[in-house]
């Protein structure tokens, strides 16, 4: 909403907002566009604006929300709003998908920006390469990520149907948010939509959704990528130190060789693909190398927050594939070191609908420690599922443990951990701010 409040300033819009537990960066973006913002959540608060714009994480019964509609004024949600934006915009680039999304928006973004063609960029992470989770720039080119979730508590369309997408690319699909789709059924009917709502080019990973079987009825010119025999296809994967090199080729036709500073088949994949939507938007091979060499990654992406003997790294990853695959990772760029994995699970609904899927993500760490579960927007689900149930689950892996809180973990830690030891922190939320205090803790020894 904060990238978005800025974007909107930058065309010419008067913005003003309020939101409750605001914390940085998006409070910086606020101030650095001279966005006034309220702390808290009242009536009073709406005033008397033109539009009003929702953010999905308001639910029926906020205060402002029940002055809202008592008031008539006109309203949005936040993808409806996008559309407002960008109404006529020459090429609208949406990356969909359950993984990678912040990641390949923000590459995509970045290969278009180092091509010249000064595109609008909005991201559900900070991107390290904007130093923002957003880029100014024209109404024509618009690249976003679209996500299947709710538009808001009034509107349950998936956010991604608004978008009206020129070209795409669906870099997953799996059962995700149980909130929402309690089946595996009703979540492939929001990316079927997402498919047959791009007019032009999807780019789909093969790798992830043939297991599904995916059906994707579509209009536009569809490619599939990965690292198996696809129309755009990465091989001679081969690691140096901390760079990533890889051999790319479109219908077995060699494009080039990419290098990139990230580690993962996952990010692999993701490079591929937008690899391929910007080669369909006619930006030369040699740009797009460059862009991707250059790129850094977002936050809480495999973030490496300290890296003196001992290694840190912040991660987003909540889901079990994201887990497994980031641990994966780790395990390969640090070979024969310690490997931890503290990870505070995200929402009851999805644990609960998930369970069966922890029973082997945290294979690949030599030691797992499970926090308390965040409820995020389901403080009232309580009881549903615990973290022990996940500890339970993945009883086979031979050093796992609950701890509940951030000051109990950060405690095992200091009185555990041994040099050149690797700790990966999975979380959604800033999980205590342990993986600072861990490196705080280690730089005074």
């Amino acid at each position: 909403m904060s990238a978005l409040a800025c974007v909107a300033k930058d065309f010419g819009y008067h913005i003003t907002g309020s939101d409750e537990n605001a914390y940085p960066p998006a409070t910086t973006y606020l101030e650095s566009s001279k966005i006034t913002w309220i702390s808290g959540h009242k009536p009073e608060n709406i005033g008397h604006p033109d539009l009003v714009v929702l953010g999905n994480h308001i639910r029926q019964g906020n205060p402002e929300l029940e002055a809202l509609l008592e008031s008539k004024i006109p309203f949005v949600s936040y993808p409806q709003m996008v559309r407002l934006l960008f109404p006529n915009a020459k090429y609208r680039l949406v990356v969909a998908g359950t993984h990678g999304k912040s990641t390949t928006t923000s590459l995509l973004g970045w290969i278009l920006t180092q091509a010249g063609l000064n595109p609008t960029v909005l991201i559900g992470a900070q991107s390290k390469n904007f130093n923002s989770s957003f880029r100014l720039g024209s109404k024509e080119i618009l690249v976003i990520e679209g996500d299947e979730y709710t538009s808001s508590c009034l509107d349950n369309t998936p956010k991604f149907l608004y978008y009206e997408p020129t070209h795409a690319i669906l870099t997953s699909a799996e059962l995700d948010h149980m909130d929402v789709f309690n089946t595996w059924e009703k979540q492939a009917t929001a990316f079927t939509s997402f498919a047959k709502s791009v007019s032009q080019m999807l780019i789909v990973c093969g790798d992830t959704l043939n297991g599904n079987k995916l059906s994707l009825p579509t209009k536009a010119k569809v490619e599939k990528y990965g690292l198996g025999e696809f129309d755009w296809q990465a091989t001679n994967i081969h690691f140096s130190g901390k760079l990533t090199k890889f051999d790319v080729s479109h219908h077995e036709k060699l494009l080039g060789t990419f290098s990139m500073h990230l580690s993962g088949k996952h990010y692999i994949q993701d490079s591929l693909s937008a690899i391929a939507l910007a080669h369909h938007t006619d930006i030369p091979t040699h740009i797009i190398q460059k862009s991707l060499l250059t790129f850094k990654g977002v936050g809480k992406r495999f973030e490496v927050v300290y890296d003196k003997g001992i290694t840190i790294i912040d991660d987003y990853a909540h889901h079990p594939t994201a887990i497994k695959v980031t641990l994966e990772a780790a395990s390969s760029r640090y070979p024969s070191r310690r490997l931890w994995a503290i990870y505070e699970p995200h929402t009851f609904t999805r644990v609960k609908g998930l369970l069966p899927q922890f029973a082997h993500c945290f294979d690949p760490a030599d030691i797992a420690i499970i926090a308390d579960i965040m409820p995020a927007r389901e403080k009232a689900l309580t009881g549903l599922v615990h973290s022990r149930d996940i500890v339970a689950t993945a009883k086979n892996h031979p050093d796992i443990h609950y701890l509940a809180t951030p000051d109990e973990i950060l405690a095992y830690l200091k009185q555990n951990l041994k040099p050149n030891d690797v700790f990966v922190f999975m979380s959604v939320g800033k999980f205590g701010d342990l993986p600072k205090k861990l490196s705080e803790f280690i730089t005074i020894q």
